[in-house]
């Protein structure tokens, strides 16, 4: 029983640092450059919609 408890204790811990790693590779610049990647497909695909949409009532 205390080497399954071994295993998942070395399991979670290793989970833990590569968490680790992960949250402390991400840079202001990386978080801004993602949040202008989002806000431009977003802008992207409501122009298309409000295009298509004119186009269905007949206008442009």
């Amino acid at each position: 029983m205390t080497e399954n408890n071994d295993t998942w204790a070395g399991l979670f811990k290793a989970v833990v640092a590569w968490i680790g790693v992960l949250v402390g590779s991400i840079t202001l610049s990386k978080l801004v450059l993602f949040a202008t990647l989002v806000y431009t497909v977003l802008q992207t695909y409501v122009l298309w919609r409000d295009k298509l949409k004119g186009q269905e009532n007949g206008k442009l």
